[in-house]
């Protein structure tokens, strides 16, 4: 299992993680086809984190995210599990669409954390973006917030 961190660690490295960091996905959101969303906007923004490639850092599920050393956030790219507890779902569509260029040191003499959260806003539509923030506060384990 140690093997396949590591070879999808390097993989990441290599084309990088969303839309600015060498994937091919489009860079504009005219150029992505897209269906009609479906009756259940968690069950679409699912496919959206998905489509998005939110899950190659995330984890499936967005419970468990990636090794990204140095970073504050205790070495790692953060789960989404708890992100309900710290945004409100404005904040956390303007987040997507802004993306975090920067990632904190643990170590501010230590090497750069090798990932960063891209900025979506070139190619996310509305609809797509709500989609995704209704999934990723659906995450939140049942009895400890009210859903938005």
């Amino acid at each position: 299992m140690h093997w396949l961190l590591v070879i999808t660690c390097t993989l990441l490295l290599v084309i990088g993680c969303g839309p600015n960091g060498g994937s091919p996905l489009p860079a504009t959101r005219a150029q992505v086809k897209r269906p009609a969303p479906p009756a259940d906007p968690v069950q679409f923004g699912r496919q959206v984190f998905e489509k998005c490639g939110c899950v190659m850092c995330h984890g499936a599920d967005g419970k468990s995210g990636i090794a990204n050393p140095n970073a504050k956030t205790k070495d790692i790219v953060p789960p989404l599990t708890y992100v309900a507890e710290g945004y409100l779902p404005a904040e956390l569509k303007q987040f997507i669409r802004r993306g975090q260029p920067n990632i904190d040191k643990m170590n501010p003499n230590g090497p750069t954390p090798p990932f960063k959260m891209p900025s979506y806003g070139a190619w996310i539509s509305d609809v797509e973006l709500d989609a995704l923030q209704k999934y990723l506060f659906s995450l939140m384990p049942k009895g400890e917030k009210e859903a938005f």
